[in-house]
């Protein structure tokens, strides 16, 4: 709605509608709506904005009518617009007493172009004036403007509600145009581009009216963040979104595409996100203006070829998104390593480790346009609250930041003083009250894994709070009943980190068990206790919660999880039998009951014969740890694999591998590298393709995403055939992951090998391609097997 400043205080505003006028006209309930709208909100003029689609061409139409319950201002306001040449109106059917309906011609012209045009016509028509008052009073009344209606119709007076744009799933913003260019006054930079705030408003418009999903159809620029959506992911989308939009503006040929970011979450999860809520408060950046996961839909974009795709703050698509691989023509990510073969090599990409990607995005706008920054410092705002919460303030020993960190920092703060923006961001995050104890649990949880033999479910909840402010929460009991009972988990951990008040890059751990069994809790306890380097110690906690203050701080959950794996897993040895058989004596039936073993294949139960698998167990161990983050080492040595004239030969390698997928769900309950040693392998032993090509895709999703390098060794000419084959039935990301080493000595650049014990005739084969004899030490550690010394799988 825009007033106008008249002796009369007339009031005009303009409501958009998603269907022809003529539909909207036929209401019954009309006329009394829109007195009603009117009189609410003391509007004398109303234009109705119509926008549809033509249901032959899909092509975009627009349609304008004008209320007003005053004839002569309405006639006024019907002379402010008819007249004018950017819009091409031409008269339709008269609808109700108190509306003119009008044709538009120009589809570019929105609201945006419309209210000006009448605000400023009508500025000059009411203006106070010396000459008699009959003059200018009678002036307009001699205008055609009752003529118009009377004419004939140029278009049929009843046309049907057509849908938008089949790319939209829900439609929650007034719909209009992009305009290419707007008259003066706009709002708009020197460049041609509205403010960061009228920028996001426009996308939320765009999201539901810009196109037809038809081909032809002109495309659409996706920003998106990562599936974890963290503040990070959130504001370097909007803002690199608007960094295009103005590059664009600014190039000598702009393209047709319009710029959208998109936060990769479900609008129901953007509550959850307190640290983003409050600041987008703070920066005046409205819920509605943002474009969420359920608000537009790609894989109809990408269908209709018309989706490009820049990705920030991840260079790798999730596997349910991997499908759009071929849209990407930019990454935006402070990630290090690049994955090689997925994307075309000829596209844009900034990748730099640093503290925060909006740091790599605030460096673009300070190198190619400054004055944007200068003149939106809401965007100076949402940058610096980004970087400084991601790098604890610019602390050195909080381990996150980069010099060009700090740089940019310096450079924003010079434009708007960040004051207390790191306290506040941190309050929020670490300080979630908005939040109830449901939401908290919901907001970063982990399913972890179940045992086997007794059906117990575990997951781990992460918490921005200490464990003792999450247990005095009010609604902490009904909150865990109600997260497990829908989850069907019987245990949950509470893996809780906050910072200390005086030093906020300081952290505090503490644990929580959370299980209605006391029996199962009080095991569980021990466990956890007792195995790995935790430090936990007991803190008071409540009847169905047990508190541990955890004195190991780099204990994340990527540590916590697998020792919590291997609790659930252990479960199964304690599980009595399901079927026990009265005729065997108890230590046959024990023996019995353990020669067998359950896993999850494609959501179905699978025994694994555990005698059939013994003789060959080794073809999977543990190879200790690699990085900073400890990811689980996996090495497979194809030289322990059965021989092919083996009796049972496709029995024997259907429960073995039943077997290398229990391992693997143990070993690799988070990230994990795979470690293949085909050294030493007879042409007998290798597997059959058909088996590989059988056995990959029953893998589940966790295992092949958590797999972040899979590394093969010594592997020649017919290995690397087989690897070719099976490419049609293999996704793209997964050759991202895979790397050849010729030598144990070329491996070493790529894991730690300390921990792995390499099979003899993998040493023999690494010597007859030139690698260097392994050190005295790493032999006695790599073949301490042979002294009888086996490594046990938890």
């Amino acid at each position: 709605r825009d007033a106008v400043e008249s002796p009369d205080d007339v009031h005009v505003g303009a409501s958009s509608i998603t269907e022809s006028l003529a539909s909207f006209l036929a209401r019954p309930d009309v006329d009394a709506a829109l007195e009603r709208f009117a009189s609410e909100r003391s509007i004398q003029i109303l234009l109705l904005v119509c926008i549809f689609f033509d249901d032959e061409s899909r092509v975009p139409r627009r349609q304008l009518g004008i209320y007003c319950r005053d004839g002569a201002l309405k006639a006024k306001a019907v002379g402010c617009v008819s007249g004018q040449d950017v819009l091409a109106l031409s008269p339709l059917a008269a609808g109700p007493a108190h509306v003119d309906a009008f044709s538009q011609g120009n589809v570019k012209a929105s609201r945006k172009v419309l209210l000006p045009l009448l605000v400023a016509g009508l500025k000059e028509s009411l203006k106070p004036v010396t000459e008699p008052v009959t003059e200018p009073v009678t002036e307009p009344v001699t205008e055609p403007v009752i003529e118009p209606v009377t004419e004939p119709v140029t278009e049929p007076a009843t046309e049907p509600v057509i849908e938008l744009q089949s790319w939209v799933k829900v439609e929650k913003a007034e719909p209009e145009l992009l305009v290419e260019s707007l008259p003066p006054g706009n709002d708009l930079t020197e460049d041609g581009v509205g403010d960061f705030g009228s920028f996001l408003d426009d996308r939320a418009s765009v999201r539901v009216a810009k196109h037809s999903a038809e081909e032809g159809a002109g495309p659409v620029h996706v920003v998106l963040g990562n599936q974890a959506c963290d503040l990070d992911s959130m504001v370097s989308s909007m803002a690199h979104a608007y960094f295009l939009e103005n590059l664009n503006k600014m190039s000598d040929s702009p393209e047709s595409s319009i710029v959208l970011p998109y936060f990769n979450i479900p609008r129901s999860d953007y509550p959850l996100r307190v640290e983003a809520t409050q600041l987008f408060h703070d920066c005046e950046v409205h819920p509605r203006s943002i474009t969420f996961l359920d608000d537009v839909d790609l894989k109809r974009l990408h269908d209709s070829h018309r989706l490009k795709l820049t990705l920030v703050d991840h260079n790798i698509l999730s596997d349910d998104q991997s499908y759009l691989v071929a849209d990407v023509v930019e990454i935006v990510d402070h990630h290090p390593g690049y994955p090689e073969g997925i994307y075309s090599p000829e596209i844009p990409r900034k990748i730099e480790l640093v503290g925060s990607t909006s740091t790599l995005v605030a460096e673009n706008f300070l190198d190619h346009m400054p004055e944007v920054l200068r003149q939106n410092p809401n965007l100076v705002r949402l940058l610096l609250a980004t970087i400084l919460l991601d790098t604890a303030n610019l602390n050195p020993e909080a381990g996150r930041i980069e010099p060009k960190d700090g740089e940019v920092v310096k450079k924003l703060s010079d434009i708007v003083d960040p004051g207390d923006l790191f306290r506040r961001m941190h309050s929020a995050k670490f300080h979630p009250t908005t939040l109830t104890a449901y939401d908290v649990l919901r907001k970063d949880y982990k399913f972890v894994g179940e045992s086997a033999s007794t059906g117990v479910k575990g997951g781990a909840a992460s918490t921005s709070e200490s464990l003792g402010e999450f247990l005095s929460r009010p609604d902490r009991g009904e909150a865990l009943e109600r997260f497990c009972d829908e989850r069907g988990l019987g245990v949950v951990l509470l893996v809780c980190l906050t910072f200390h008040d005086d030093d906020p890059t300081k952290p505090r751990r503490s644990l929580g068990i959370y299980c209605r069994d006391p029996g199962l809790r009080a095991k569980a306890g021990e466990f956890m206790v007792a195995t790995g380097d935790l430090g936990l110690t007991p803190a008071s906690g409540v009847d169905d919660v047990a508190a541990y203050d955890q004195g190991n701080t780099r204990g994340s959950r990527k540590i916590v999880m697998p020792i919590f794996l291997a609790f659930l897993n252990g479960l199964d040895d304690e599980a009595p039998s399901r079927q026990p058989i009265p005729v065997y004596p108890a230590d046959e039936e024990l023996a019995d009951e353990r020669a067998f073993k359950t896993v999850l294949i494609s959501g179905k139960e699978q025994a694994i014969d555990m005698k059939l698998v013994e003789p060959y167990r080794e073809v999977i161990q543990h190879g200790g740890y690699h990085g900073p983050n400890r990811m689980a080492i996996v090495v497979f040595a194809a030289c322990r694999l059965p021989d092919k004239s083996e009796p049972n030969y496709d029995k024997i390698m259907d429960h073995l591998f039943y077997y290398c997928v229990s391992v693997l769900e143990t070993l690799a309950a988070d990230d994990y590298v795979v470690v293949y040693l085909h050294g030493g392998t007879p042409d007998r032993n290798v597997p059959k393709f058909r088996w590989m090509r059988r056995c990959y895709p029953l893998l589940d999703r966790r295992i092949r995403k958590s797999m972040k390098q899979l590394i093969m060794v010594h592997c020649g000419f017919w290995i690397k055939t087989l690897i070719r084959l099976m490419r049609p039935f293999i996704s793209r990301k997964f050759y991202a992951k895979l790397h050849f080493a010729k030598t144990l000595e070329h491996l070493e650049a790529f894991v730690d090998t300390d921990q792995i014990r390499f099979p003899e005739p993998v040493l023999e084969e690494d010597l007859k391609k030139g690698g260097r004899p392994i050190t005295q030490a790493k032999a006695k550690n790599k073949n301490a097997a042979d002294d009888g010394d086996k490594i046990e799988v938890l």
